[in-house]
């Protein structure tokens, strides 16, 4: 795999320490999004009596919202499928309280420089396969 795509998984697991604070905020700005105030004309059958489905559809027709949703059950599922030493790299690299690079993380696990490369590169292809670009 290209190198621009496996600094484009590690993004994504960047990016997924943050998703549910971020998921929260959209559906806050889908729910109370500002709208001009508009009269309504006809009948009520023309619109969605049930404030619930309006809301599900505003969700589900958002661009973002669904990218987050995606990314978080992407994430989820590959970090489901590690080892425990996978999930301990995890931790290590993109961990709330400790953010190492990977040769920080392969003297703190014992491993040469190429060795724990190769296991970041596992890591990723495990993320890859569960997003569908591999």
């Amino acid at each position: 795999m290209a190198k621009q795509k496996l600094l484009t998984l590690e993004q994504k697991f960047v990016e997924y320490q943050d998703v549910k604070t971020d998921i929260a905020r959209r559906e806050f700005e889908i729910k109370y999004a500002w709208q001009p105030t508009v009269e309504q004309v006809g009948g009520r059958s023309s619109t969605i009596s049930k404030p619930q489905e309006k809301l599900y559809e505003a969700y589900e027709a958002d661009r973002r919202w669904n990218y987050l949703q995606q990314l978080k059950a992407d994430c989820e599922r590959a970090i489901a499928r590690y080892d425990a030493e996978q999930v301990e790299m995890y931790k290590l690299r993109f961990g709330k309280y400790g953010y190492h690079d990977w040769d920080e993380i392969g003297e703190i696990l014992h491993h040469s420089h190429s060795t724990i490369y190769r296991k970041r590169y596992a890591m990723l292809m495990v993320l890859a396969e569960e997003s569908g670009m591999i």
